[in-house]
């Protein structure tokens, strides 16, 4: 004989070794909207092994309690709280001038640089090490351009 019997009328499940009478549909459904709420230990509560179905469960409903008791904190807390506030603003007579920074707004691209001093050095080593004393930018910009 099957281990479990269905009634089509009331849509009941019974388990014949433990006796439990459980409702098919309102179990698959609740299945259903945790699995939608992406609670990650509702796999766990269809395992095999019963130990661990038990397991789940408590730790479930520990879980959601908590959940419930925050609940009632916050809402607790908001109500004893004042829903308005006012707000005065107090402007000083006198405002402490802040140190102004004048910072150089020329951009310098790092291309330009780079090849500056790379032409300095083959200018360096074509030279034979005779570093010349002064660089001419806009001679090596035109050589680089």
């Amino acid at each position: 004989m099957d281990d479990e019997k269905h009634s089509p009328k009331s849509s009941i499940t019974v388990d014949a070794e433990s006796e439990v009478l459980e409702l098919a549909k309102a179990r698959n459904e609740l299945f259903d909207i945790m699995q939608e709420a992406n609670m990650d230990a509702a796999r766990y509560l269809r395992a095999d092994d019963p130990m661990s179905r038990f397991m789940w469960r408590t730790i479930i409903i520990i879980f959601v309690i908590f959940a419930f008791i925050q609940i009632y904190y916050q809402i607790m807390l908001f109500a004893s709280g004042p829903v308005t506030t006012n707000i005065e603003m107090e402007y000083p007579s006198t405002i402490a001038f802040p140190t102004v920074a004048i910072c150089n707004n020329n951009q310098i691209r790092f291309r330009f640089p780079a090849t500056i001093c790379l032409w300095c050095y083959i200018d360096s080593f074509l030279s034979r090490g005779r570093v010349q004393p002064e660089i001419d930018v806009r001679k090596l910009r035109t050589k680089v351009i």
